[in-house]
């Protein structure tokens, strides 16, 4: 296979080693899943075969290929290879390739349109009259042939001139919404998606793609708006139902969440990432020992999910069980290497447990090759924090901010404004942290904690019974109330205290 395409590297490797064949096999599996996740699935493939052939024993590479493969409408070609996949075909991976190439419906969804044919054919009786609106439909889905090849620029030049004289196309806003969502530029995406829906169009895909933009900008509404609009359109898609359980399930909606995680369930007793969903919502509310137990359980059953390790380990962390939490951090990363949030989680479990500087060390390693990462910038804010380099640690964190709004760190930037007593500054972070976190038990009461340091018991108390009216009979719930019972027995200011320094 020879390398036809060249592109920066957005993922993240795991840098093991130095010999020049590792190098040259992570560059190529980077550029490859760099174009898989852009739709590129020519290229996609293009580089991840060479870097299967390079290490027949990258098996996450021959997946993704051959992932790449079905994508492309080569299925015959692509089921040749499941046989090199035989290490993972315990995993939800392989299990959700085995169902997307053998779904016709979900295969033909995906094939590249083959190019037209410009030839043109002398017939005895040609008809002399082609409508207008079937030459515009040539044009446009001439573009949308560059546009699934990974030419955007041919493409962009055909829709610019086909909207001079039909200003508004619905489908051309949709091409280059397109072309925008392949090049991460979701806030443009988003907007011409918009746009595509006020001209007419109203497909499955559109609305999914629209959903999945709106996602990444963080307009957590709107993007639920869109998949609820693309379930209308296929109720049965699993790709559509799995996305809106976990979109309800990270907005605390967790009676939809619970209702599709079992409808999922339903049609399917072994799809893990249900069973994982409803653990997680478990964990979420507070419920520790209850999540642990049942995520251990997939586990036993399932022991190379990275998802269910990865909760795992969020479930030691929060019982501030470190060892174990980085146990199950590292296995997680283990099983799927291109994931930078397990790489920085488990720097963060090093931090919590003030194993700093090691952290320090890996997150830079991280930050070297994507300055950008917010996971890395946010969990080296934290290190920087925890070693008492306030300054540099606040920095840090507003660069991470001015990228992407994180919970996390929002939390930590509040963290700081009330160690430095601007409890109005901090005010308006812990309201941004709770919208971040889709007012979750834990941010809510996180917020009502600090609320302690404004002095008005009767905001203070209004913010505690938020927490157990939400959550009723919440583990979060019962200490919301707890503590709301001893405010009303005691004036004093207690959580000064604690929020005095850092930690």
């Amino acid at each position: 296979m020879k390398t036809k395409y060249m592109l920066p590297l957005f993922l993240f490797i795991h840098l093991t080693g130095f010999t020049a064949d590792f190098v040259l096999e992570n560059n190529l599996l980077n550029k490859g899943m760099t174009y898989f996740y852009q739709k590129n699935y020519t290229a996609a493939a293009d580089y991840l075969g060479q870097a299967a052939d390079l290490n027949p024993g990258n098996v996450w590479a021959r997946y993704y290929y051959v992932y790449s493969l079905a994508l492309l409408g080569k299925k015959n070609e692509a089921s040749k290879w499941l046989p090199k996949l035989s290490s993972i075909s315990k995993t939800t991976h392989y299990k959700q390739l085995v169902s997307f190439l053998n779904s016709e419906h979900t295969q033909k969804a995906f094939e590249t349109p083959k190019k037209k044919n410009n030839t043109k054919t002398k017939t005895a009786n040609p008809k002399p009259n082609v409508s207008q609106k079937n030459k515009k439909t040539d044009i446009l889905d001439e573009a949308e042939y560059f546009i699934d090849s990974g030419d955007n620029q041919k493409a962009l030049s055909i829709i610019k001139d086909y909207m001079k004289k039909n200003p508004a196309e619905g489908k051309a806003y949709k091409l280059l919404a397109m072309i925008d969502f392949n090049n991460r530029d979701y806030q443009a995406s988003a907007e011409k998606f918009e746009k595509a829906f006020q001209e007419g169009i109203k497909d499955f895909d559109s609305y999914f793609m629209a959903a999945q933009a709106n996602l990444d900008i963080q307009k957590y509404d709107t993007a639920l708006v869109y998949y609820e609009k693309a379930s209308q359109i296929n109720a049965k898609d699993l790709f559509v139902k799995i996305s809106l359980a976990d979109l309800y399930c990270d907005r605390a909606n967790y009676e939809n969440s619970i209702r599709l995680y079992k409808e999922i369930l339903k049609d399917d007793p072994n799809y893990l990432d249900a069973k994982i969903g409803l653990a997680k919502i478990e964990f979420n509310k507070g419920y520790l020992e209850e999540a642990l137990e049942h995520v251990s359980g997939i586990i036993d059953e399932n022991p190379d999910n990275a998802k269910a390790h990865y909760l795992k380990s969020q479930i030691f962390m929060e019982n501030k069980d470190y060892d174990n939490a980085l146990k199950e951090a590292e296995t997680a990363f283990s099983f799927n290497p291109l994931s930078i949030e397990y790489r920085v989680f488990c720097s963060l479990v090093k931090v919590r447990n003030f194993k700093v500087q090691e952290a320090v060390n890996d997150l830079k390693k991280v930050l070297e090759m994507f300055p950008e990462n917010t996971y890395a910038l946010t969990a080296l804010g934290e290190a920087q924090l925890t070693e008492g380099n306030m300054k540099e640690g606040k920095a840090t964190l507003l660069k991470s901010e001015s990228i992407k709004k994180m919970p996390q760190t929002a939390l930590l930037l509040a963290l700081i404004e009330c160690n430095e007593k601007n409890y109005d500054k901090a005010d308006l972070l812990y309201k941004d942290y709770c919208v971040l976190a889709g007012n979750s038990p834990e941010s809510l009461l996180e917020y009502a904690s600090f609320t302690e340091l404004k002095g008005n018991k009767e905001e203070c108390l209004n913010s505690y019974y938020a927490v157990s009216k939400k959550f009723p009979g919440t583990p979060y719930a019962e200490k919301a109330e707890k503590r709301a019972n001893e405010i009303k027995m005691s004036h004093s200011q207690q959580s000064k205290e604690k929020y005095g320094i850092y930690y």
